[in-house]
């Protein structure tokens, strides 16, 4: 206890100035407490990894999970109602990895800083995305699932709109969100197409020789075709179209048109290519920037350029 005096002045009825000592006690706070709570910490190691630690919760059920929270009286600690998961059996556990996103039309500097952010997920964390109450575009969708996977990341959680899901849910990936929806928060490159003599055969010459699938085709007389990459990320739509002619690529200059294909192994493909009925147009060369590059023209004379970077065109997380 502590003794604290004041001293007040008061006015008598003569009007002469009175002056009164006060004495009170009053306990003094003790912050010693306080002070060691907000100090330093020893960080101790946990002593199991942070992958077992997330096994197990994933392998327990909801309402045990449930009734050990009710038990310490943490009642509010499950998602909103209007946050369900694209299958029914899908369950995630681990950390929390933060993202605040929102809907812009503005997409300057965009794709570096979706790189950085996906970059930045750690292994065995779950993806908890705001996204501003956006409740019209789809803020994930298949390439975030992807970049995430890469990464360790074990699901995501999203309080908005979802996109791709048909391409989402073979990943094995948990996703937990309010709707699904097609509007991106930007556009994108649906397909690139071009008039081929034989679409049948030039479908399955791209398909032995770089993997590409076929996703559709069509029995009308334009023979329509689209091909997806071996990544699955880029789509082609080759057909013969009867209303016009075939361009002339055999002697079209490859600088106006050619189609370019990433490989890790140039020279091996230029030559498998060699023996597959291509023609060789310039032979391998490595530019300034470290870049190896070879122009080739398939059997049709449609030019085919095989490229590896020594930096790829886009961050590796998006890819």
């Amino acid at each position: 206890m502590s003794e604290v005096t004041a001293r007040f002045p008061i006015t008598g009825p003569d009007r002469t100035t009175i002056t009164m000592n006060t004495k009170s006690t009053q306990p003094s706070m003790d912050l010693d407490a306080l002070k060691a709570a907000r100090g330093e910490r020893q960080i101790e190691p946990f002593p199991i990894s942070d992958k077992e630690l997330c096994d197990r919760y994933e392998a327990l059920f909801t309402a045990a999970v449930n009734d050990v929270l009710r038990e310490r009286q943490l009642t509010r600690q499950t998602l909103p109602s209007t946050i369900l998961p694209l299958r029914e059996s899908m369950k995630v556990a681990g950390p929390a990895f933060t993202i605040k996103g929102a809907k812009s039309l503005l997409i300057k500097d965009e794709m570096k800083e979706r790189a950085e952010m996906l970059e930045s997920i750690p292994a065995h964390s779950v993806v908890a995305w705001d996204t501003s109450g956006d409740d019209e575009s789809a803020q994930w969708g298949e390439v975030m699932t992807m970049a995430a996977v890469k990464r360790g990341c074990r699901g995501a959680v999203v309080d908005g709109g979802v996109r791709d899901t048909d391409r989402v849910i073979p990943q094995n990936f948990p996703v937990f969100r309010v709707f699904q929806k097609m509007n991106r928060m930007s556009t994108q490159v649906e397909h690139v197409a071009w008039q081929v003599q034989d679409p049948a055969a030039m479908a399955a010459w791209y398909g032995e020789n770089f993997g590409f699938t076929i996703l559709r085709k069509f029995d009308n007389p334009a023979r329509a075709h689209f091909l997806a990459d071996a990544a699955g990320r880029v789509v082609f739509e080759i057909y013969n179209n009867p209303k016009v002619a075939v361009p002339d690529y055999p002697s079209m200059d490859p600088l106006h048109l050619h189609i370019a294909l990433s490989t890790d192994d140039p020279a091996g493909m230029r030559d498998r290519l060699l023996g597959a009925g291509a023609t060789l147009v310039d032979d391998l060369v490595v530019t300034a920037a470290g870049d190896e590059l070879a122009m080739l023209r398939d059997p049709w004379g449609f030019a085919v350029q095989l490229v590896r970077r020594k930096v790829p065109m886009l961050p590796e997380s998006v890819l």
